[in-house]
């Protein structure tokens, strides 16, 4: 029997004390057991060989596991801090209805949202488009990611933001997420509004400018243009858009006058990027263009050119008529008194230069008055254009013949040999106009007398030889008229008898002779007295002189500063009594001798003037020709320049019959141009004084000038003038210049009617 384990060892013996031996048929049974207990030692040992084993195991395999959680700790808490530390903001939705799953501390600052107050929200809650927001998270599940598109989010405080999105799909806490990347482009979208809004308004500007504009790059290919630079050069769209630019400057070229200076200009800059122009084109035409060009920089360095072109025809017409005007007379076409003035002194220049003689012919129809004042004057200025022409026919060449005013001719005879050949010239001259004359209807005939000086025996100065050519003619007019008289010394006693007018023209100062009458000035638009201009006269010994008798030798003898004084002051005085009788904004103006103007303490004496009578300086107007502002241009703009500090206004009268320069005039601090009576005179009859009143106010206009008509004497021009917008009206229509109580009766009667 074998040996029995010693568990059932003892069980059996625990047994068998109590019951003895154990029945034979338990034997069986027994050994069964007694096999299992060894079966279950055998069993035990090996599990727990088995559990030793698996313990080590699982020693090793936690220790694997521990360096896998330090490794997923270690990557996620960079993960946050990648997360944490965007500059962009992260939010992580859930797909089915895109609420916030997570955000970092970048969306919690954007969208003004704290981290907890996120989690409770969707993206619909902060995005405009919320269908649109929906849809790309659904396109995004489909393709994974959705590329960056922009879209309008609204933080916390309501304020629009426009970010740019990047949706990915990613896995978060075991389930799929959608990480959205959104990145504040406000600014940007600001700034590209701000683009856009600049670039439409450069657009527009460049559109609605009468310049025609042209920008090209470096190499003068077109950038852009403007649609009024295709008209003014008649190019097709279709050249300036495809940016062909030889076919366009081919196209140019065989538009202008001088080709090859507008070539060399185009080159010159090219060659030059930051220079700037400025010059006048001539097309074939006769259209004018002002072209100005200017480098295009950025950050400073040159990476194109900007053209303008600006069409200038109609004022370059406007001042060539202006400009005629101021050099020649516009009844006769003939040079007047500036340009004779002018070409005298080149001519006695080249005299002395080259040791030459020459004659100076000063010519005055007879009786010439006298048509006038029975025919009329426009009788009376046909008459004098046919005298002009016989007296052109029979002019030489390299003579200058020229209308000095009224019937007074003046002839430039150069390098003579002697005074008999002035002596032929002047026959020639005055057998020219002995057949008669039809005019009108009228049979007119007509004589001249004719002075003569001669240089350099009867003067080396043009002054002096236009004196003494006046002298002369005075002296022919005197021994019967029709004929010629060439000066003598002893012609001078002449010059006593305005010797003996400048002495009564002392004592009339000092006897206080002088009276002011004044000449309203109506507004073109209602009528009103808007001014009044003042004009002196003489009283001697009880009649009125006016001043053409006296002004002449005033200024030569200098007694036009202390009349002009005086007059000054008395206009000053005067205003400021009609501002007691109404309040009325009425100016005053004044008239300023060249001599007065000159004079150095002119300035002085206005500013006394308007101290003393504590007159507003802007309703003192002080009027001046033209020639008296540009005999000395640089001193007359300055001293002009003085008095407008004062406060008063400048008017330049008489305009159109000086000879200034327009460069000049608009460097005047003026305020007011006052268009001469010779035009207003016929602008319904003539047609080219009509065009030079017409030229004349839109140019006043377009600089902002005040422009008022002298001589208005009927309707039909006033009616003229102010079709055309002329401010003021000036003339006998309305009132001949008036003494004090009469000009004052009308304003308070004007008063009284308004009231």
């Amino acid at each position: 029997m074998p040996e029995q384990h010693s568990l059932l060892r003892r069980q059996l013996k625990r047994h068998t004390a109590h019951t003895g031996e154990l029945p034979e048929e338990w034997r069986a049974f027994i050994d069964a057991v007694n096999d299992a207990y060894r079966q279950s030692d055998v069993d035990r040992e090996m599990l727990e060989r088995s559990m030793n084993l698996s313990s080590a195991e699982l020693m090793r395999a936690n220790a694997d596991l521990r360096d896998v959680v330090r490794a997923l700790k270690q990557s996620e808490l960079e993960y946050r801090g990648l997360f944490e530390a965007a500059r962009d903001a992260i939010l992580i939705l859930d797909p089915a209805d895109g609420r916030v799953l997570e955000a970092n501390q970048r969306a919690c600052e954007i969208y003004g949202f704290t981290r907890d107050e996120f989690l409770d929200l969707s993206i619909t809650h902060f995005t405009e488009d919320v269908g649109a927001a929906l849809a790309r998270i659904e396109a995004t599940l489909q393709s994974g990611v959705h590329p960056g598109f922009e879209s309008v989010h609204r933080n916390k405080a309501g304020t629009r933001m426009h970010v740019e999105v990047s949706d990915s799909v990613v896995t978060y806490k075991g389930q799929p997420a959608i990480l959205s990347i959104n990145h504040d482009v406000t600014d940007r979208h600001k700034a590209r509004t701000e683009l856009q809004e600049s670039l439409s308004l450069l657009r527009a500007t460049l559109e609605s400018t009468a310049d025609g504009i042209l920008v090209v790059d470096r190499e003068g290919r077109f950038v852009t243009f403007n649609r009024r630079f295709v008209e003014m050069w008649g190019f097709s769209r279709e050249i300036v858009e495809a940016g062909d630019d030889g076919q366009a400057i081919e196209m140019a070229l065989e538009q202008l006058h001088r080709p090859d200076t507008f070539l060399e200009k185009v080159r010159e800059l090219y060659a030059q990027p930051d220079a700037e122009s400025q010059d006048i084109l001539e097309f074939k035409d006769g259209r004018v263009f002002e072209r100005y060009s200017m480098p295009q920089r950025i950050g400073g360095e040159s990476v194109g050119r900007v053209w303008s072109f600006r069409d200038v025809t109609q004022q370059r017409r406007a001042e060539e008529v202006i400009q005629h005007h101021a050099y020649h007379d516009d009844l006769t076409g003939l040079p007047n008194r500036p340009l004779f003035r002018d070409r005298l002194s080149q001519a006695l220049a080249q005299a002395q230069r080259f040791k030459q003689t020459l004659a100076m012919l000063f010519f005055d129809l007879d009786r010439f008055k006298i048509i006038n004042d029975t025919l009329g004057h426009d009788v009376g200025d046909r008459l004098l254009q046919d005298v002009a022409k016989r007296l052109i026919e029979r002019r030489r060449a390299g003579d200058t013949l020229a209308r000095l005013g009224g019937d007074e001719f003046m002839l430039l005879v150069s390098n003579i040999r002697h005074v008999g050949d002035a002596k032929t010239i002047a026959e020639d001259f005055l057998d020219a106009l002995r057949p008669a004359f039809q005019v009108g209807g009228h049979e007119l005939h007509i004589a001249a007398s004719c002075g003569i000086s001669i240089y350099p025996h009867d003067g080396e100065d043009a002054e002096t030889l236009v004196k003494n050519a006046d002298i002369a003619l005075y002296q022919a007019k005197a021994r019967g008229r029709n004929a010629y008289q060439v000066y003598e010394p002893e012609m001078n006693a002449k010059a006593l008898g305005k010797l003996v007018l400048e002495n009564q023209l002392r004592r009339a100062l000092a006897r206080e002779e002088f009276v002011v009458y004044y000449q309203p000035v109506i507004s073109g638009r209602d009528g009103s007295v808007v001014a009044t201009e003042a004009l002196v006269r003489w009283r001697r010994d009880g009649q009125l002189v006016l001043p053409a008798e006296f002004i002449s030798v005033a200024e030569a003898s200098g007694l036009i500063g202390p009349l002009g004084d005086w007059v000054l002051a008395q206009a000053c005085v005067q205003r400021q009594h009609w501002l007691g009788i109404a309040d009325t904004p009425m100016r005053m103006s004044v008239n300023v001798s060249a001599s007065q103007f000159q004079q150095q303490g002119f300035f002085d004496e206005v500013r006394r003037a308007l101290e003393v009578t504590g007159l507003d300086p802007s309703t003192l107007e002080l009027e001046l020709t033209e020639s008296v502002i540009l005999q000395h241009p640089d001193e007359g703009i300055a001293s002009l320049r003085a008095l407008a500090s004062l406060g008063v206004q400048i008017a330049i009268d008489d305009f159109g019959t000086g000879y200034s320069s327009l460069s000049y005039l608009k460097r005047l601090p003026i305020s007011a141009l006052k268009i001469d009576q010779s035009f207003i005179r016929d602008c319904i009859s003539h047609r080219n004084d009509a065009a030079i009143v017409t030229a004349v106010i839109a140019m006043a206009q377009s600089m902002n000038l005040r422009v008022v008509a002298e001589g208005v004497e009927t309707p039909e021009q006033a009616a003229f003038l102010r079709e055309r917008g002329c401010d003021e009206l000036q003339g006998f229509l309305f009132s001949p210049p008036i003494a004090e109580p009469e000009l004052t009766a009308m304003l308070e009667q004007r008063v009284r009617s308004a009231t």
